[in-house]
């Protein structure tokens, strides 16, 4: 059982973690490092919410089962980690070559420019936020 102040500051604190990994993906796609801390941060938020609201209210409460998820989570980062690895080989070009689309005059943004590491980095976030999903309910338990 957990106290009021940490149901409350855990209420406050996760939300402003999600928003900041959210923050660290955008603008580390195109270096190093943006989906690993991305994951990092996403599970202590939800590590300080399992703290917060025991195991089983956050289960019920985000309604899904956790080892299920983390499982699903972890193949399809493992895939697109793949599939961004394999595609540039359908173009006769090395394996992991990366692009970039340009996208010239968007309102408010002016040109933004797009690489193909966002997809690699979302599947380093999506497999590292599996496993250590996995291991934080594994600990648990």
């Amino acid at each position: 059982m957990t106290t009021l102040i940490t149901r409350t500051v855990a209420r406050i604190v996760a939300p402003l973690i999600f928003v900041t990994a959210a923050v660290l993906f955008i603008q580390g796609h195109n270096s190093i490092g943006g989906g690993f801390i991305s994951a990092v941060l996403i599970v202590s938020a939800i590590a300080l919410l399992y703290i917060a609201y025991g195991a089983s209210d956050l289960t019920r409460l985000l309604n899904i089962s956790p080892s299920n998820f983390n499982r699903k989570l972890l193949v399809s980062g493992l895939l697109l980690i793949l599939f961004t690895g394999t595609v540039p080989i359908l173009f006769n070009m090395p394996f992991l070559t990366q692009a970039f689309l340009i996208l010239p005059h968007l309102p408010f943004l002016g040109e933004l420019k797009i690489s193909g590491t966002i997809f690699f980095d979302l599947g380093v976030l999506f497999t590292v936020t599996g496993s250590l999903l996995s291991i934080l309910s594994g600990v648990s338990r």
